[in-house]
């Protein structure tokens, strides 16, 4: 009865070229629906230059694309949920893109983004 055990445990040529096959044809498909679901990145309007995190305006704001990674300890009128597309000063330009009133002249700002100026719509 031990040896059958054995037996029965043992990987054998066939039964690992058998698994070998169905993950080489099953993992494309995998990350094919995982893309599917992924969230899709608009690009901002043509012929408009993205407001960058990097630019000094928006670096005195504490502008930030996306706005779960906020540092809360920094900015204390943060709250989840805040985002340009819920602020006041925001007008939506296409998906994923507005105006800031409060960057207007540095160009269109993510919808998903904030900045120290949030205020309630």
């Amino acid at each position: 009865m031990a040896n059958n055990e054995n037996q029965n445990s043992k990987i054998t040529r066939r039964s690992f070229i058998s698994s070998f096959a169905t993950f080489i044809v099953a993992a494309p498909m995998l990350l094919s629906v995982r893309n599917l679901f992924a969230a899709k990145e608009v690009p901002p309007p043509p012929g408009l230059k993205p407001v960058e995190e990097t630019n000094s305006i928006a670096n005195a704001f504490g502008y930030k694309k996306d706005a779960s990674k906020v540092d809360a300890s920094k900015f204390n009128n943060y709250k989840a949920g805040n985002n340009c597309s819920n602020c006041r000063h925001y007008s939506p330009l296409n998906e994923g893109w507005g105006k800031c009133k409060m960057m207007m002249a540095l160009g269109p700002v993510t919808a998903g983004g904030w900045c120290k100026n949030w205020a309630k719509k």
